[in-house]
């Protein structure tokens, strides 16, 4: 973690833990293309000045930790290495195998989160996810244990979780978000921390400013609450039972009020 690179102004250490996989997530890594693209992949990374620190190709995805110059984009060095070497395995490897995808091998986008103090947590899981993989893939794995098990994953790389839609068939349909509060303690989280991914996670990774606006109880910033029956930091299933909710500043659900009428007071 200490040890840092130069460049001809700056020292500097900037190490990154990035995942791609094949178009389709096309099973196309075999054996005998995996023993080659690792090699590729690095001799790729040091024509921008990048070295790959760790790396594995798993049946159907990559994984990586790979130093790169602050004068780089992740995104350019990112999009070189799969540019170039979906046409080297066009080139290489396009007339041998029927209906090869060549040089559309690689999906659009990337996953990519900065290494910093988890760093040999990284190197460890990415030596150690073929492994798993295979221990996993011999039982029946259904699309529920995946989430959970990617969950508790990403939470223990200290990756942001932002509250999405969540919707799983069977499990969480629309309109019923807010069952995955429960879900995120099961996994690992505590209330407090799967309560602000609704408000605080999800304003600081929102693009144009928006933290500046949502996320907070702040005079100047929109004027959207909730309030539910109890303490959801003491049962985060409280949030599945919300009875007051403002919008911008209007009320567009008052429980609260019918509740004090109906039980005869003002």
């Amino acid at each position: 973690m200490d040890e840092y690179e130069s460049l001809s102004h700056s020292k500097w250490e900037c190490k990154y833990h990035v995942i791609f996989i094949p178009k389709c997530r096309r099973k196309t890594l075999y054996k005998e293309l995996r023993q080659h693209l690792g090699e590729v992949f690095r001799r790729l990374a040091e024509q921008k000045q990048s070295r790959i620190e760790e790396g594995h190709l798993m049946v159907d995805h990559v994984h990586m930790m790979i130093s790169i110059p602050p004068k780089y984009a992740v995104s350019e060095v990112v999009g070189f290495i799969k540019g170039k070497s979906a046409i080297h395995l066009a080139r290489v490897y396009g007339e041998r195998k029927q209906n090869f995808v060549g040089q559309h091998f690689w999906a659009r986008g990337y996953m990519v989160s900065t290494v910093g103090r988890d760093e040999t947590v990284i190197r460890e899981y990415i030596r150690n996810q073929e492994e798993e993989d295979k221990r996993l893939s011999a039982g029946r794995l259904t699309r529920f244990d995946m989430a959970e098990l990617t969950f508790k994953k990403v939470l223990a790389a200290g990756v942001p979780l932002p509250f999405g839609s969540g919707a799983v068939p069977g499990r969480i349909p629309h309109g019923k978000q807010a069952n995955q509060f429960a879900y995120f303690v099961k996994w690992g989280m505590t209330p407090a921390q799967a309560l602000q991914t609704t408000f605080l996670t999800a304003a600081n990774v929102l693009n144009y400013n928006w933290v500046n606006r949502v996320g907070s109880l702040e005079k100047g910033k929109f004027a959207d609450l909730i309030a539910v029956s109890g303490d959801p930091l003491a049962d985060v299933t409280e949030m599945q039972r919300v009875r007051f909710v403002m919008k911008g500043g209007m009320v567009v659900r008052n429980d609260v009020d019918m509740g004090y009428r109906q039980r005869g007071r003002p």
